[in-house]
């Protein structure tokens, strides 16, 4: 399967016509980023030294993009605040929680 049909699997927008307006729909499976997360669990389980040890520079998270709007959404962040450094700071803060944990590529307690 190439990488185009799992986006495409991955990944759909349906639109309709309500009330003379346009919605748009999209949808977006997470199941594919949550088997990447784990993957990249075990690898970092099995790739740390004996004493639990790794560089300084490394990945805690893969989070799709449309769980990074959920979450704003959620915390009543607009669209176009998604960067500034507060709306930043409080999205990652979310994310930190357990609820998202799945998302975790590190088997760090405190990321």
């Amino acid at each position: 399967m190439s990488k185009a049909q799992i986006i495409d699997r991955a990944h759909r927008q349906t639109y309709h016509e309500q009330d003379g307006k346009i919605c748009i729909n999209t949808y977006q499976d997470v199941e594919p980023h949550l088997e990447y997360a784990a993957k990249l669990r075990r690898a970092d389980a099995e790739e740390r030294g004996r004493f639990g040890k790794r560089s300084d520079m490394h990945q805690t998270m893969a989070v799709p993009f449309n769980v990074i709007m959920m979450v704003a959404q959620k915390l009543g962040i607009a669209g176009h605040q998604l960067f500034e450094k507060d709306s930043a700071a409080r999205i990652w803060k979310e994310l930190k929680s357990s609820e998202y944990k799945g998302f975790r590529v590190t088997t760090d307690k405190r990321i």
